[in-house]
């Protein structure tokens, strides 16, 4: 059977199983749309299913839209030449666009189209510039009358053509003012387009203290389609960042999870005002009731709240899979007494379901006890889930927790990602890695920058691991290092670490380890000599299991052609990403457009 024959629509489960590989692969499937029409027919669909993910430059964003301009029917481009909105020869030479690509789209993201509007009238208006600027005003005029045309062409669905099973709403006021925002519930039909709807993401971004209507026009948009897209969704993220009140949107959003069906995933950020998430707290509540069955995936970030409270959340979800909490503490009016007890309390098989673990509760408060209630936390977690647990995250202050658990019970972890700061005992990280007996994939971080973070020494006097400007390359502190390298169970297969580690203990992780590693990945600013190179090229010859070293990608012009070349005829070199891309698949993926992917900044994680 050739490739051509897998790819028929006949032999329907080879097609799914080549294209869901492919769909997140941008050179691939370009490559694919070039190799005939028949290729370029299967594949153009899957590139466009999300063209928003692949985009991340302004450039790329105008070349897009003007494809999407180009999509309009003749009558509408015809109309928008007579205007003098568009230079035409500028515009695609065709008549018709090869394929009607706004139909392949079904993961529709909104602040993209918007700011794609802005950036193509900007360069192709005429006879709007001042001093070869074109007009702010203008352009938001211009905006105002493209609208119309872009949303028919999205939304005006006569025929069920446009039907999205995503839809990423995110609003900002630094994108454009009140009149120019693109209404979804403004074109004929659109309601058609929003019933297959199952994954979506809301996030409004408000901080001009100026434009005091903005926000509510926000709201009110969202409202307008609400009642349309409820009770559909099972994927659902929400991020407010505002200093407005909005109390009425608070509680219409908390009924609107409470209306859902089957919501399987909520990753949530502050929904409310800053300090106002107590007085919306019991309601919230009420709303995860409703989802105690069915929700398996839980995303909780930035809420300042006692443990107490989340204690009453977790209570209510048994058949999580996936958790991540990042909160900050708050004190409770609790009794302390009462608080240790519900932790100790807690059902044994609360836990039992639950795969994937990231857990960090920030102390900026340095309230001691209340971190003695999270570290108790975790532990009873860890407790419950034991058997099943397969990935975790973790700040190093609960490696302790960690092994009083491997006391009482296996940890059957294949995938686990540290962070490390100064105050790790290597000892603990020692006898806690020794006893991951399926360990498949570490990754190994910091919290300091790479200014801060010259190299990673190991100090004899206290078996600490430490920051140090200068390395240590006396005999003893070689042998701690081939002590902690002999700690890394036989069963790793993928490292990955994102602190300066000298050559000398590169090579000794390499040679002096139990494992056979078949992928490493380096982060920062290394100097990737061509010595270092023939490192992984000799070990590779010796165990013959090295398949990947991964690298950012500065650190490629570092290297000699001939060095490059010969290391690939051993293993792969690629460009590394992020070490905090998840061990598991995330339900809503951002793209760069999104306004939720950007994480907050903070020096304590």
């Amino acid at each position: 059977m050739d490739i051509y024959s897998i790819l028929d629509p006949r032999y329907a489960e080879c097609h799914d199983i080549i294209t869901n590989y492919l769909q997140d692969d941008l050179n691939t499937l370009y490559s694919c749309i070039l190799v005939n029409r028949r290729f370029c027919r299967i594949f153009i669909p899957i590139l466009w299913k999300n063209p928003f993910k692949f985009i991340k430059s302004q450039e790329k964003l105008l070349e897009f839209f003007n494809t999407i301009i180009h999509c309009l029917e003749i009558n509408d481009k015809q109309l928008l030449i007579k205007e003098k909105l568009i230079k035409i020869q500028d515009l695609p030479t065709t008549t018709k666009a090869y394929f009607e690509y706004n139909k392949f789209i079904k993961e529709f993201e909104l602040n993209p189209i918007q700011k794609g509007m802005r950036l193509w009238i900007t360069k192709y208006i005429t006879k709007t510039t001042i001093d070869g600027k074109a007009s702010t005003r203008r352009i938001k005029n211009n905006v105002m009358i493209i609208n119309k045309y872009i949303g028919k062409l999205f939304f005006n669905n006569e025929k069920n053509e446009n039907q999205y099973e995503t839809i990423n709403i995110h609003y900002t006021d630094l994108l454009s003012g009140p009149n120019t925002l693109f209404n979804i519930y403004e074109f004929n039909n659109y309601e058609k387009s929003l019933i297959k709807v199952n994954k979506l993401t809301l996030s409004f971004f408000h901080k001009n203290i100026t434009t005091t209507n903005l926000l509510s026009i926000m709201i009110r948009n969202f409202l307008l389609i609400q009642n349309i897209l409820s009770p559909n969704i099972q994927h659902l993220q929400i991020s407010i960042d505002t200093t407005k009140q909005h109390s009425e949107f608070t509680l219409s959003l908390i009924k609107f999870i409470k209306l859902q069906n089957n919501l399987k995933s909520l990753l949530i950020s502050p929904f409310c005002k800053k300090g106002d998430f107590n007085s919306y707290f019991i309601p919230f509540l009420d709303s995860l009731k409703v989802h105690s069955n069915s929700l398996t995936f839980l995303k909780l970030k930035y809420f300042s709240i006692p443990v107490n409270r989340l204690l009453s959340k977790l209570k209510l979800l048994p058949n999580l899979i996936t958790l991540e909490i990042d909160l900050t503490f708050e004190r409770s009016s609790n009794n302390n007494i009462d608080i240790s007890r519900d932790i100790l309390n807690l059902p044994t098989l609360l836990f039992k379901k639950l795969k994937h673990l990231d857990y960090f509760y920030r102390d900026i408060l340095n309230l001691n006890l209340q971190t003695d209630f999270t570290c108790s936390l975790f532990k009873q977690i860890l407790l419950s889930s034991s058997d099943n647990l397969k990935s975790l995250k973790i700040k190093d202050v609960y490696c302790s927790f960690i092994k009083e658990v491997q006391q009482l019970c296996n940890l059957n972890l294949t995938h686990f990602h540290l962070i490390i700061t100064k105050e790790l005992k290597l000892v603990d990280l020692m006898i806690m890695l020794k006893n991951f007996h399926l360990l498949v994939h570490l990754k190994l971080s910091s919290t300091f920058s790479s200014q801060q973070l010259k190299r990673l020494s190991i100090t004899s006097s206290s078996l600490r691991l430490s920051i140090n400007s200068s390395p240590l390359n006396d005999d003893h502190s070689e042998n701690i290092f081939k002590l902690f390298s002999q700690s890394f169970p036989p069963s790793l297969k993928i490292l990955e670490i994102d602190f300066l580690i000298s050559e000398n203990y590169l090579q000794i992780l390499l040679f002096e380890s139990k494992f056979n590693l078949q992928c490493l990945k380096l982060y920062g600013c290394y100097t990737l000599e061509n010595t270092l190179l023939r490192s992984f090229i000799n070990y590779q010859k010796r165990n013959n299991c090295f398949k990947e070293l991964g690298i950012d990608h500065y650190l490629l012009f570092n290297l000699s052609e001939r060095s490059m070349k010969e290391a690939q005829n051993y293993f792969r070199i690629t460009k590394n990403t992020s070490i905090d891309v998840p061990f598991y698949d995330i339900p809503i993926k951002n793209s760069p457009w999104s306004g939720c992917c950007n994480e907050r900044k903070t020096t304590d994680y």
